[in-house]
């Protein structure tokens, strides 16, 4: 059987599970499942045989076969949530039937790994059969590759039955809630409290070049949230070559944001209000600072970290 693979690239809060969990009911498999490789496996760095992606997988449902919180809206929600099992664990018959396979293609690799995934699920019903697989993709600035992101991206959406959405949003709204992300965490463990704006600008810059490819679907975190998510799922449709679901299906059905189910409502209702509820000075900066040289955004991100090293300007 052809799958179709639909990859959705996001850098940070940007709303992806939303998307993927309104993909999700065109028969999509919508796995709380990133980082396992995919971009070395797309730019030939690894082999199919070479078994990276499959032990991943195995990692990630003994991961997910304990009791975690896990999903939802945004980190504070998450947290809020109770923690619970999403997995059950493969035997070790299963885990060796699992591993001998060897793949021949790149597809055959993921449908093997999806599938494989998707037997153990705990925390809610998959319907079989399946018209394809949701892939979360982010870019990785731990590991210095030889291909850029757009390099990657641009042999992405060349193959074929991929779908490649970017999302995006705006430099002050995604500002404010990566640093409020970090300032919650640092609540309770010990993160930094300097960030450079400027490497924030150059990430956020990509995702603007990446959104202009002729071959991917831009989409903003605006347009996946209510009152814009029925528009959103007459998109989906069109890209999926699929008849669009009705309001009254959709509202019927519950989401799953990576790991956590939550209502039409709760899933699609705007929730992140990090901008507005930062203090005049953060707003200032975060609204401006694309709009300056690069000389004046230095002076700025000196003056922001000198006012976050004293505690003034931490976003929560």
């Amino acid at each position: 059987m052809k799958y179709k693979f639909i990859i959705i690239y996001s850098d940070g809060p940007m709303g992806s599970t939303s998307l993927g969990s309104l993909i999700e009911k065109y028969g999509f498999i919508n796995l709380p499942f990133r980082k396992f490789l995919l971009s070395e496996y797309v730019m030939g760095i690894r082999k199919l045989t070479d078994k990276s992606m499959q032990y991943r997988c195995i990692e990630t449902i003994n991961t997910l076969s304990e009791k975690l919180c896990l999903g939802g809206t945004s980190v504070k929600d998450r947290d809020s949530r109770k923690a619970k099992i999403r997995t059950l664990k493969p035997n070790k018959d299963e885990i060796n039937n699992f591993l001998s396979f060897e793949p021949e293609t790149l597809e055959s690799l993921l449908s093997h790994c999806f599938n494989f995934l998707s037997r153990y699920i705990a925390y809610k019903e998959i319907k079989m059969p399946v018209k394809g697989f949701i892939i979360y993709e982010m870019p990785q600035f731990k590991i210095k590759y030889n291909f850029s992101q757009s390099e990657y991206i641009k042999v992405l959406i060349k193959k074929t039955n991929f779908e490649c959405f970017i999302m995006n949003r705006s430099f002050k709204e995604w500002c404010a809630s990566l640093l409020s992300q970090q300032d919650y965490k640092a609540k309770n463990l010990s993160y930094k409290s300097t960030v450079s704006l400027e490497k924030l600008y150059k990430r956020w810059r990509n995702i603007q070049h990446l959104s202009k490819y002729k071959d991917v679907h831009p989409i903003s975190i605006d347009s996946a949230l209510y009152p814009n998510t029925e528009k959103l799922n007459k998109l989906i449709s069109k890209v999926l070559n699929m008849k669009p679901k009705s309001k009254k299906f959709l509202i019927s059905q519950q989401y799953d944001l990576f790991g956590s189910l939550l209502s039409y409502e709760s899933a699609f209702k705007p929730s992140d209000k990090s901008f507005s509820n930062a203090n005049f000075i953060n707003q200032l900066i975060f609204e401006s600072y694309t709009k300056f040289p690069k000389t004046i955004r230095y002076l700025i991100n000196i003056f922001f970290n000198i006012l976050r090293i004293f505690g003034f300007l931490k976003v929560y």
